[in-house]
């Protein structure tokens, strides 16, 4: 295909040069009698009228929000560079020398000072001034039109080129190969635009549209559906742990499944719709219902068709899809509203366990519009001091002595109440306020604890949870320097609870990160471990000072003997890391009776002492006080 898109260049141009090589002789009389004329005046006169044009083309796309100001703003100095260029110097002195064309230029120059400030002030919204300005550039160019007529077709040019009427018709054969060479652009270029448009709305990587030929498409439907009364179906479609597909076994694989599920969702709709890429990992089907139908039947089809094996060089993927279900006129009469509907829908489907296909319901937005609100409050929350941290006592379990306690975020929202924990958390990572609600447990936290060192408990502990994104970026280190000094605590008392999620992923980065905590002196444990995915050698290259159990191990430790056992092994493990471990959860007395013979060094939970607010653990820390005499 290149090599005869070669040849046929080549012959193009061979025949483009043999016409003008045969014209060449014929024409010198011609170019040598208009040279001074035709090319200083006409070419000139081309110009003028040209950056006119442009100029108008420009102000006319910035109304329709089409094109930048800057656009605008290069079209406006390259025209006034013209109009000066004209006005001055010997080779454009035939140019001035035409009737009118002198006033008209001092008349522009004149006319361009004027607009000058408008133009660079000038945004897609000056309706009115854009209006005023094409109205006066209206005038200029119709005398530069004129002029351009004149020069090109004035009797007196005319006049000029009859003695050579007979080179004229002999260069018949010029214009032959001319219009040849053109009509050969004029195919080049068509296929240039084909490319042009594929580029523009086709996805080049499934071959599906792209998401800007969607919308074009989808805003013809909804014309045609309002017109008809018809509906229609949209299936917002959402590949689930893409992400780590393509991380783990590279983008070759990603970039297969996804023209595999494009293929298969192409097939599926068939002529009852369309399907699209919008980006990513992300699909979208448009289906035509008739009056009774609904859109249950063909989401099943999407559903079992990209349920199947994907076959790959080194074994078969399975894609797992989630699937979100918009109807119009049902859920929306708009774009926007069916789209964001059927993407509520496929969320929803995504977060719950039991359904991978979920149709729009109104009752779906209540949970996104309470995490919204959610989000405003706790931003407001964090400013003004609205949160709440209550403390859970961790024990000796061989000496019954109170060691640290654990700092528990507690906030009670004006308009919900109080929030689960889980959830306010979830909130702070969704919306971007991680980092600033860490910072503000890590300050309370350590200036209560000093307040206690104070009183009396000089060897008191706390400790602190850390969020993935604080840890992963570079605010922690400055947050716990920033909450130890405003605490005047010393690092040592500080214990920094980071759940073994966060560090997987990036062993060398959490390692950097936990060395400089460690060099800081604040201790470092690892929470909730068993629950992730981690392995023993993760575990042994992590400079970690506390292993903490999670509750599910400590469940079933009184009735299952392969629970015994594995917390030994564990035991034994962190021993031999210079861990100190931690049973969190604990709820009767054969739990800890159990761990304490086991070797397990300390222990909080239930039995013992629930997390309280900072009066009664006031009370607890300087009364008297152990977990078998606990206040009521």
């Amino acid at each position: 295909m290149q090599r005869f898109r070669l040849c046929f260049l080549v012959a193009v141009a061979l025949i483009f040069g043999a016409s003008s090589l045969y014209s060449y002789n014929r024409d010198m009389q011609v170019v040598s009698h208009v040279s001074s004329t035709i090319k200083a005046i006409g070419w000139a006169s081309s110009e003028l009228e040209l950056e006119l044009l442009k100029f108008d083309l420009a102000l006319t796309g910035l109304a329709a929000d089409m094109v930048e100001t800057e656009e605008v703003e290069l079209r406006f100095n390259l025209l006034w560079s013209r109009v000066d260029t004209l006005l001055v110097g010997e080779e454009n002195r035939p140019v001035r020398e035409q009737p009118g064309v002198l006033p008209m230029l001092e008349s522009f120059k004149a006319q361009l000072a004027l607009w000058e400030e408008p133009i660079y002030s000038l945004s897609s919204d000056d309706d009115a001034t854009i209006a005023a300005i094409l109205q006066g550039l209206s005038e200029y160019r119709a005398m530069a039109r004129e002029i351009n007529v004149d020069t090109f077709e004035g009797e007196s040019v005319w006049r000029q080129l009859d003695f050579i009427q007979d080179i004229r018709h002999r260069s018949n054969l010029y214009l032959v190969g001319l219009m040849l060479s053109g009509l050969a652009m004029l195919v080049l270029l068509l296929r240039e635009n084909r490319r042009n448009w594929r580029l523009a709305y086709q996805d080049l990587l499934t071959g599906l549209p792209n998401r800007v030929s969607f919308y074009d498409q989808i805003a013809k439907e909804l014309e045609q559906a309002a017109r008809q009364q018809s509906k229609f179906a949209l299936y917002m479609i959402d590949l689930n742990g893409f992400k780590a597909i393509n991380d783990s076994l590279g983008h070759e694989v990603g970039d297969r499944m996804l023209q595999e599920v494009a293929k298969r969702l192409a097939d599926t709709i068939g002529q009852q719709g369309l399907a699209a890429r919008l980006g990513g990992d992300e699909f979208v089907v448009l289906q035509r219902l008739s009056t009774h139908e609904g859109p249950e039947s063909m989401a099943a089809l999407l559903w079992q068709s990209l349920s199947r094996e994907v076959e790959m060089v080194d074994g078969n993927l399975t894609p797992q899809a989630s699937i979100g279900i918009s109807l119009y006129p049902d859920h929306g009469e708009t774009k926007k509203a069916l789209l964001s509907n059927a993407d509520m829908a496929m969320y929803h489907a995504k977060q719950s366990s039991g359904t991978s296909v979920q149709l729009f319901e109104f009752g779906l937005n209540e949970p996104r519009l309470r995490r919204q609100k959610l989000a405003l409050e706790l931003e407001v929350a964090i400013e003004h001091d609205h949160l709440e941290l209550h403390y859970q006592p961790i024990f000796d379990l061989e000496g019954d002595a109170l060691e640290s306690v654990e700092a528990l975020l507690r906030w009670n929202s004006l308009e919900f109440g109080v929030i689960n924990p889980l959830e306010l958390i979830e909130v702070a990572e969704k919306h971007g306020l991680a980092p600033r609600l860490n910072r503000w447990v890590l300050l309370t936290a350590c200036r209560q604890l000093q307040r206690w060192h104070l009183a009396g408990a000089t060897m008191l502990k706390v400790n602190v949870n850390i969020s993935p994104s604080i840890f992963k970026g570079d605010q922690l280190i400055p947050t716990i320097r920033e909450a130890l000094a405003s605490a005047s605590l010393e690092a040592s008392a500080l214990v920094l609870e980071i759940t073994e999620d966060t560090t997987l992923w990036d062993t060398a980065g959490s390692l950097d990160t936990l060395q400089e905590l460690r060099a800081l002196g604040v201790e470092i444990a690892l929470d909730d471990f068993g629950t992730g995915y981690s392995s023993f050698s993760h575990l042994r290259h992590l400079p970690f000072d506390k292993l903490k159990l999670d509750k599910s191990f400590i469940d079933d430790l009184a009735s299952d003997p392969r629970a015994v056992s594995l917390i030994r092994t564990i035991i034994a493990l962190a021993e031999s890391l210079d861990m100190v471990v931690t049973a969190e959860g604990i709820e009767v007395e054969q739990q800890r009776t159990l761990l304490n013979e086991l070797g397990c060094h300390l222990g909080q939970g239930y039995l013992m002492a629930r997390p309280m607010p900072v009066d009664v653990m006031e009370h607890l820390l300087f009364g008297r006080f152990s977990y078998d005499h606990r206040p009521v």
